[in-house]
């Protein structure tokens, strides 16, 4: 989650660069962690590594918080984090956005997250997280920072929950004086998956509406699909999707990995048109996916996406997405919120 970045913590990691000495020729987030953790130990989580299932689990409820925190400034409204938190780190949650607000923020971003090691100890979980967020204040300004965030998780009637999120690289407090260790975006890094920027022209719609839940929905779709291709398990899909699309979704994530795709990451999202007829509704994206093959080779797209959807016992579920400007000659079917090749 995000939480305020201060000019200490920024000098911390240029030191951690230099202490290496290649920090520009690095190998990428095994050289970043090393720096940051051997300058600034925080201990080696507790527990066994996760299992793929497991770990995959963690991160979706990780990503969907901080998706929910974005949507939360946002809105002014916190309760959409209510389902991804123990009611005490709720509680922090919800005065930590106030802290935010009151310091001027106006909006949160989720730039990029990658993953450090996830643990597990019977219902308690810890797992590790590099955010990094954008925060634009009211004055204009936009400010990003990468982060180390290490999430302590419950297994509470079968779902994890984050019960704490710790920055351990920064300091205690903000300079706008919203407390430090807490839910709340106080250093702007990501965690619960991959970012979904929302359009800067596009003014969120109202917590509660139809559109707010379009919104939610597939950005929760997209996040999953991350997940289904790094655990080489769809499965964590079928809550965002009518069952005929779920099969099609789980062909398409084979074809994916047999092509040699082994990985794939929302970069950004910006916002069309969305229309509610009755219990069917259309949703218009422009989504920019990366996309890595096994050969080593990284690809990045962006493109129109027209979603269609429709609600089942009162939930809204992805029935389609097509992709109108992708021309006959992409390899193989695309990640569902976008071209990635």
């Amino acid at each position: 989650m995000l939480r305020h970045v201060t000019l200490l913590r920024v000098a911390l990691v240029g030191l951690a660069c230099l202490g290496l000495a290649a920090c520009a020729q690095s190998s990428g987030l095994d050289d970043f962690q090393r720096a940051i953790e051997s300058h600034l130990p925080f201990g080696a989580p507790a527990g066994t590594p996760a299992d793929p299932q497991t770990a995959a689990a963690i991160q979706l409820v990780i990503t969907r918080t901080n998706v929910q925190q974005e949507q939360a400034i946002a809105s002014r409204n916190p309760a959409t984090m209510r389902d991804t938190s123990t009611d005490r780190y709720y509680q922090e949650t919800v005065q930590g956005n106030r802290d935010l607000l009151a310091s001027g923020v106006t909006s949160i971003k989720l730039d990029k997250l990658e993953w450090g090691p996830i643990t597990v100890d019977g219902d308690n979980a810890s797992a590790t997280a590099y955010e990094t967020w954008s925060t634009t204040l009211a004055n204009g300004t936009t400010d990003q920072a990468t982060e180390r965030n290490v999430y302590a998780l419950l297994l509470q009637n079968g779902a994890w929950k984050i019960d704490g999120d710790e920055h351990p690289d920064g300091p205690a407090a903000s300079p706008s004086g919203a407390g430090g260790g807490q839910r709340p975006n106080a250093t702007l890094t990501p965690s619960r998956g991959s970012p979904v920027p929302v359009s800067p022209d596009a003014t969120p719609p109202p917590a509660g509406s139809a559109e707010a839940a379009i919104r939610d929905v597939i950005e929760r779709g997209n996040h999953e699909q991350e997940q289904a291709i790094a655990s080489r398990d769809s499965s964590v899909m079928q809550d965002t999707s009518t069952t005929t699309y779920y099969r099609q979704l789980a062909q398409e994530n084979q074809a994916m990995l047999d092509s040699g795709v082994t990985g794939i990451r929302l970069v950004s999202t910006e916002w069309g048109q969305i229309t509610v007829n009755g219990n069917t509704a259309r949703a218009t994206t422009f989504e920019t996916w990366e996309t890595k093959s096994a050969d080593g080779t990284v690809q990045q797209n962006r493109d129109r996406n027209e979603y269609r959807l429709m609600q089942q016992n009162g939930a809204w579920k992805i029935q389609a997405d097509d992709h109108p400007d992708s021309g006959p000659s992409i390899p193989f079917p695309l990640p569902r919120g976008g071209p990635t090749v």
